[in-house]
């Protein structure tokens, strides 16, 4: 059995700042910028906000708490020996690949591709998590794509990708990946990334802007007939600045410290519990729980103020 590990207090800071869908739309109109990065909530707040961190106990917006129930877990499984933790600074950036290659051997799960080394060290819940992959119309004939560039609309419904990566990363559900599907299909056959066509500032943005090739005359002829290169312009701005906006709100895990410090009953909580489900990490692998710098803070506070 292999579980994979993380310092609680960094994951709290993650879950808060992780964010979800606010809408199932995907398909906008060339000129509505607004709606189309008005993408993400965080438990009904456009911005992270410290107060999800009561909500993991009541089981809503960022999880539940039964996420750490580790020990709890293990007591059921009759050969605990067979346990296998797994910190998750192991599956992080460039170590990600050599790691899942080095637990292929060890569980024989299929091993990774060289050609999907990019994605293995990618960081796949970033900023544009939830303002992308995204579809402008045009007209009733041209739609534009506007995707990621370290992967692709084909990642996310499963249509390439090697045997060594399962379909489907992002929560997108059969129904939107049908209307993804059913509006991108001669995008994805064969298309053009209109950033250089149009002479766009792609302003350092990580993302491409697709459209079919076929329909290249028509994009020039509306490029310079229609408000279409500055309406997708002023899109770029906007989802910079959307974008430096995800960063700036991100609480931090020295944030995560301080609102438990000041809020007894809720550290108190989150201590007991810790204690209880680290009990066979603690036994098994201290060196993992000593590596965990927040959690090291978390336990030094509790131990001064109580």
């Amino acid at each position: 059995m292999l579980i994979n590990l993380r310092d609680p207090i960094g994951r709290l800071k993650h879950g808060i700042n992780h964010g979800w869908y606010k809408s199932n739309q995907w398909i906008y109109e060339i000129n509505q910028h607004k709606e189309a990065l008005d993408r993400v909530t965080y438990g009904g707040q456009d911005k992270p906000h410290l107060d999800l961190l009561e909500s993991v106990l009541k089981n809503k917006n960022i999880g539940n708490i039964s996420i750490w129930e580790y020990h709890q877990t293990i007591q059921e499984i009759r050969n605990a020996s067979s346990i296998h933790y797994l910190d998750m600074q192991e599956i992080v950036g460039k170590r990600t690949f050599d790691t899942m290659t080095q637990l292929s051997q060890e569980f024989r799960f299929p091993l990774p591709k060289e050609e999907d080394r990019k994605f293995y060290e990618s960081k796949i819940n970033n900023q544009y998590r939830y303002l992308l992959p995204i579809i402008f119309r045009v007209n009733e004939e041209i739609k534009i794509l506007v995707e990621q560039s370290t992967y692709n609309i084909e990642f996310i419904l499963g249509l390439n990708l090697s045997s060594s990566i399962v379909g489907g990363f992002l929560a997108i559900n059969d129904y939107n990946k049908n209307e993804l599907l059913n509006h991108t299909f001669s995008i994805l056959q064969d298309n053009m990334d209109i950033i250089s066509q149009l002479n766009l500032d792609s302003l350092g943005l990580q993302i491409k802007i697709l459209a079919d090739k076929k329909q290249s005359q028509e994009i020039a002829y509306q490029a310079n007939h229609s408000n279409l290169k500055n309406d997708l312009q002023q899109y770029l701005f906007a989802l910079k600045e959307k974008i430096q906006s995800i960063e700036t709100n991100k609480v931090t895990e020295s944030q995560v410290l301080e609102y438990l410090k000041e809020h007894k009953d809720l550290r108190k909580i989150y201590q007991t519990y810790f204690e209880k489900e680290f009990v066979h990490i603690k036994q098994v692998r201290p060196d993992i729980v000593e590596s965990w710098k927040y959690y090291q803070e978390f336990e030094r506070m509790c131990a001064e103020l109580d």
